[in-house]
């Protein structure tokens, strides 16, 4: 799936799991998905790791 293989590209992203996919209309699709990630991340790592994510199409 392309949004898995997206997402798993990423440094430092080990896995990625229960994905949801939501459509609230006409160009309103949201998805939420839970990423495994090193316990030694720092806060504004994971931030700017997962603003990356989420500007991807």
């Amino acid at each position: 799936m392309a949004i898995f293989s997206n997402i798993l590209e990423e440094d430092h992203v080990r896995d990625a799991h229960d994905l949801f996919l939501f459509n609230y209309g006409p160009n309103k699709n949201y998805a939420s998905v839970h990423i495994e990630l090193p316990d030694t991340m720092k806060v504004d790592e994971v931030d700017i790791l997962t603003r990356r994510i989420q500007s991807k199409e």
